[in-house]
């Protein structure tokens, strides 16, 4: 796809609403699933990315395994797909503010550190026990939640989930090929 989308426009089921960010591994528009009567994110790859073979394996292969996994704190990805236009993914759409913009106008108290600390090793945790990195993990890759009331933890004793990582970050590696040393890192 070599032109941006615009609002009202439809790719597949989804209707375009605005567009809300843009990477390099695409952009990403808020649109309306018309079938579920919901709001995604709907990332768009670009055309090099979906003429590489291999790249698009992989990223098939991120999105199948991303999408087993079931935890509150990852985003859930609910469809890859293609039309005439391009190749594209539909995630869960998080209403909120990324932890960068977040942590720029509040100062945190040691609890909600501690808190967001331990929500984002939950899910990390979650996704190496399923074979998958994280590849890019920063406060602008994890977004906090505006109504977090929707997702249920498991363990009654929780808050919560209010923070999320997006789909885009994760890259699936062979269980077997990870190895971590405290010298050498991710391997």
């Amino acid at each position: 796809m070599n032109k941006e989308l615009e609002a009202n426009m439809t790719l597949s089921h989804y209707r375009i609403v605005s567009k809300i960010g843009a990477g390099g591994m695409g952009e990403v528009y808020l649109a309306h699933d018309m079938h579920l009567d919901r709001l995604v994110a709907l990332k768009i790859l670009p055309p090099e990315v979906a003429a590489d073979k291999q790249r698009m394996q992989r990223f098939i292969q991120e999105a199948r395994t991303a999408s087993s996994l079931n935890q509150s704190n990852i985003l859930t990805v609910f469809e890859i797909g293609e039309t005439a236009s391009g190749h594209f993914i539909a995630t869960e759409f998080v209403d909120g503010e990324t932890l960068h913009q977040y942590i720029a106008h509040k100062r945190l108290r040691l609890r909600e550190t501690l808190d967001i600390a331990m929500q984002i090793a939950s899910a990390l945790a979650a996704a190496h026990k399923a074979g998958i990195v994280h590849r890019d993990i920063k406060p602008e890759n994890i977004n906090r939640m505006r109504n977090p009331d929707h997702r249920r933890p498991r363990n009654p004793k929780q808050s919560p989930a209010q923070w999320s990582i997006p789909i885009q970050a994760w890259s699936w590696v062979q269980q077997r090929t990870c190895r971590l040393s405290k010298h050498e890192g991710l391997r």
